[in-house]
């Protein structure tokens, strides 16, 4: 039976769709048969959101909204590794880093965004509304969240602006088959709730030696401090980013309500 890890107390107005828990599968692991990496088309003739059931995150001025009542994968939990990375739940620490962006807006607008893990999209969609004209990235580990959450989303979010058909791109696969998909560098990397498990954080930090410009490249990650249970948490990221000897990793916020949530900012050391 699977079962849930309280990681933090009841908080504002989340819809079903959006969580504080972790439910691991209970299943023993099978050999992985990761899938392909590809790009999902985006076409927004072809998306109805008119009779959609909404949530509205407040953001500074205007909202910004994510399906509500989506149901997850066909496993009853919401990790199941090398199936399903639980892209069907819009997560606290999302959140915190929505609010933190919107709050501490870079004066310097990127040109291209990547919102690595992405889910629900919701950090991607305020990169673009913030910085309209710049080219934003959305990758997911499963195609199903791509098409059924994240462009949904983007499309209710960005639709109405300049250009929102060019200047954005789904990408699906799992971070160590993806990199021929995404351009060569970013100049911002967001991403929010991925460092849980301590086998995929090496996928991400050789993610980021690749494709964080080393000149003006900035990525933000959101994370609990330990995840129970599935074993990462920011401590080990940190340590692992830090000891690459190229990157830098430092905490810039924290919460120690409930259990207890950083912001990380991770840069090439710079001379």
């Amino acid at each position: 039976m699977a079962f849930r890890f309280n990681f933090y107390p009841e908080k504002e107005n989340l819809s079903d769709n959006a969580t504080s828990t972790i439910t691991p599968s209970s299943k023993q692991p099978s050999p992985v048969c990761l899938p392909e990496a590809k790009l999902i088309p985006y076409n927004p003739s072809c998306i109805v959101t008119l009779f959609q059931k909404w949530t509205d995150l407040a953001v500074g001025g205007d909202p910004l909204s994510y399906l509500s009542s989506l149901p997850h994968s066909t496993s009853n939990s919401d990790l199941d590794a090398g199936v399903y990375e639980g892209g069907f739940v819009v997560w606290e620490c999302t959140i915190d880093l929505i609010r933190y962006l919107n709050d501490n807006k870079p004066t310097t607008a990127p040109k291209r965004v990547l919102d690595l893990g992405c889910g629900c999209g919701l950090l991607g969609c305020l990169t673009t509304r913030l910085y309209p004209g710049c080219q934003v990235d959305f990758q997911d580990f499963n195609s199903d969240v791509i098409k059924g959450f994240t462009i949904p989303n983007y499309h209710k979010n960005c639709n109405d602006m300049e250009n929102s058909d060019k200047n954005v791109r789904f990408i699906s696969g799992d971070w160590s088959e993806i990199s021929p998909l995404l351009h060569k560098t970013y100049d911002l990397i967001l991403s929010s709730e991925t460092i849980y498990n301590t086998e995929s954080q090496n996928k991400i930090l050789q993610l980021l030696l690749r494709h964080l410009d080393p000149d003006i490249g900035v990525a933000y990650f959101a994370a609990k401090r330990h995840y129970f249970g599935v074993g990462g948490g920011v401590l080990d990221f940190t340590e692992l980013v830090n000891s690459s000897g190229v990157l830098k990793c430092e905490v810039i916020w924290s919460s120690e309500e409930g259990l207890k949530r950083d912001i990380l900012k991770i840069s090439h050391k710079r001379k």
